[in-house]
């Protein structure tokens, strides 16, 4: 059985209520332990020890580790009766006791067996236990917790993976917290597991439990902390961000980067901090740390405002969620500032300590930004958002407070199965400025848009990737797109603005006689909307989420000769290779962001070697900073192409995620 240290990251008053209970370490002191019985009704088991040094030899036996069967009656070793335990390894002031409810535990045979049974809680009648004693001390009567013993109600348990799971690929131990304190007891389990199980445990006691999860093929290893009632659940995902759980430290490996087929949705909202859905109140600056507040509860409230679960809501499944596409929009800010999505990321791996401490294992964010936005502007982007630890997400906000608003339209799996990405030279389908394609917008308008069978969109596509721009609109409002056929949802795509020329990238899934709806809210408005790609069953690259890393910064000339994109100025930028992207990788995923533009203008995002087409990606106002996220096929050279229109502009990219 695989071992872990147990005593180097314990809290600070664990550590101290050891410190003082320990008794002084002497060279010459003998280390043995005394039993008189175990109390655990049904249960064959075995007891091992365990010193400074690591598991104990059994003087005048083959044993290689201390070791001393019991039966169901609670007698110990051959000849019943209470005994003494002892190391031969004479350094140790105390020793640590695990007690197995099962002596026929589950043996791994697969890589890297230990060659000691595997006590599988989950099978046994009675839950093991663990404790530390002086040397020389006396345990008494080890008494297991089970259903007759105020133990509680079995949990259930899945493994979770996108294909088979061998056996002996996952180990895990667990150590209910109160064991660590010296003369304390709790309980402890250790097992091998695989996705074919979905049975409960054997008795455990309520209580904190330190866990150790290690993928034995990979090497990955975390350490975790969980709260185990009656009402608990141990599921592990083994190609989640911490297996699944909420915090964790990596204490070997890091989180995975897997990939995997699109998954379109109804737009449903998931995020809403006007009503408290998701986040409870507007977003504060910073990313939720407060390192030097002493209250726990601001601590823990000023995280909370910051996160927000992603997994399980809005259609999305609870497990197998490599990312989510959501539309953000930022609403009634009372700074300039910006917004920065991301994967909430482990605690940083300072030997354990972290995983005791609510902050101080808080990792910086990427440095990156999603939204750029003035005091005062609702302003949407599309965003593709790796899943971080507990299927979370973190919400950095620069500077200020704002309101935010997510609607999620799609999640990637982990290589289950869904649609592939297809992206095409952008083509525009509606300019209702032009003659035959209009009228204008007006208010509560809702129109068709036929997308299949145009522009390289085949038949069978399942969604669309569309470049939806509102121009010159006479008041604040908003459009939504959505299937043709259903209801229209409770979410918006575009927030507008009088006069000015606001778009967003939208991945729609595709509704009846291959079209999608669009609705203008109020006022009158024109509509120009370009393709770019597309998502198919049949066909297509799968997406590869990435936690965000800057490409190209004009200001300061990182990835680009420094200073402004010049009027009708064409600058390519190496896209693979770089930030996590592949050498082959089909297309990216880019936020694309303008700033400081002198004049009114609009960026195009192409692929380096085609022609610059007619359409455009970021549209920009006077001074104003404008994002937009670009799916965006890989053009010659690994590159893509980016184009200023008219007037000077700062162009800033970030990169999310590729396709492959």
């Amino acid at each position: 059985m695989k071992r872990s240290p147990i005593l180097g990251g314990i809290s600070a008053l664990l550590a101290a209520t050891v410190a003082v209970l320990a008794p002084a370490t002497s060279a010459s002191a003998a280390t043995s332990v005394t039993i008189d019985h175990v109390n655990a009704p049904g249960a064959t088991g075995i007891i091992y020890l365990e010193g400074p040094g690591g598991y104990c030899f059994q003087p005048g036996t083959n044993r290689t580790k201390t070791g001393f069967d019991f039966d169901g009656n609670g007698n110990i070793g051959i000849s019943g009766g209470g005994r003494t335990l002892r190391c031969d390894d004479s350094n140790g002031s105390e020793l640590r006791v695990e007690a197995y409810p099962s002596s026929a535990g589950t043996e791994c045979t697969g890589p890297a067996p230990d060659r000691i049974p595997s006590v599988n809680p989950f099978v046994s009648p009675a839950g093991g236990m663990h404790l530390r004693v002086p040397s020389g001390g006396s345990v008494g009567t080890l008494t297991f917790p089970t259903q007759s013993t105020g133990g509680i109600k079995p949990m259930g348990k899945v493994i979770r993976a996108a294909g088979p799971t061998p056996s002996c690929k996952i180990h895990v131990e667990i150590f209910q917290d109160e064991g660590f304190a010296l003369g304390t007891r709790g309980a402890f389990g250790a097992f091998y597991a695989n996705n074919n199980d979905d049975t409960t445990t054997g008795w455990i006691f309520p209580g904190n439990y330190n866990i150790f999860i290690e993928d034995e093929v990979t090497g990955v290893k975390i350490r975790t902390l969980a709260s185990f009632d009656a009402s608990s659940r141990f599921d592990i995902d083994v190609d989640a961000s911490c297996f699944g759980f909420d915090t964790c430290v990596y204490e070997n490996g890091a989180p995975p980067t897997t990939g995997g087929g699109f998954h379109p949705l109804p737009p449903a909202r998931v995020l809403d901090t006007r009503s408290n859905i998701g986040i409870v109140g507007k977003v504060t600056a910073g990313d939720g740390s407060l390192r030097s507040e002493p209250n726990p509860d601001m601590r823990r409230d000023a995280a909370n405002n910051h996160q927000t679960k992603v997994t399980g809501v809005g259609g999305v499944p609870e497990h197998g969620v490599s990312a989510v596409l959501l539309n953000v929009t930022v609403a009634g800010p009372d700074a300039d500032s910006f917004l920065s999505v991301y994967p909430k990321l482990p605690r940083v791996n300072d030997g354990g300590l972290a995983i005791f401490n609510d902050q101080g294992g808080f990792r910086t964010g990427p440095g990156t930004s999603n939204l750029n936005f003035r005091a005062g502007q609702t302003l949407p982007n599309l965003v593709l958002a790796r899943v971080g630890a507990g299927g979370r997400i973190m919400v950095e906000n620069f500077g200020g407070n704002v309101d935010v608003i997510a609607d999620v339209v799609g999640w990637v799996d982990t290589g289950t199965g869904g649609d592939g990405f297809t992206g095409v030279t952008p083509e525009r389908l509606l300019d209702t400025r032009q003659d035959g394609q209009g009228p204008i917008f007006g208010p509560n308008d809702t129109r068709h848009l036929k997308v299949t069978g145009r522009a390289g969109v085949p038949a069978d596509a399942t969604a669309v990737v569309l470049n939806v721009t509102q121009i010159d609109a006479t008041t604040y409002g908003y459009m939504t797109v959505w299937p043709t056929g259903l209801g229209r949802p409770n979410t918006s795509n575009l927030n507008g603005a009088p006069g000015r020329i606001r778009p967003n990238l939208v991945v729609s899934k595709i509704g009846q006689g291959g079209q999608v709806d669009i609705f203008n809210y109020d006022g009158n408005a024109h509509v120009a909307v370009d393709v770019v790609g597309y998502f198919s069953a049949r066909g297509g690259g799968q997406i590869y989420p990435l936690s965000p890393s800057r490409l190209m910064d004009s200001r300061n000339g990182f990835g680009t000769p420094k200073g402004p994109f010049g009027a009708t100025e064409v600058r390519t930028l190496t896209v693979t290779g770089v930030g996590g992207v592949p050498p082959d990788a089909k297309a990216v995923i880019v936020n694309v962001t303008g700033t400081q533009s002198t004049s009114g203008s609009f960026l195009t995002v192409f692929p380096t070697g085609d022609k610059l087409p007619t359409t455009s990606n970021v549209n920009l106002d006077l001074g104003d900073p404008a994002p937009n996220l670009v799916m965006m096929k890989v053009g010659a050279g690994g590159q893509i192409s980016i184009s200023n229109d008219r007037g000077l502009t700062h162009v800033i990219v970030d990169v999310m995620g590729f396709v492959r």
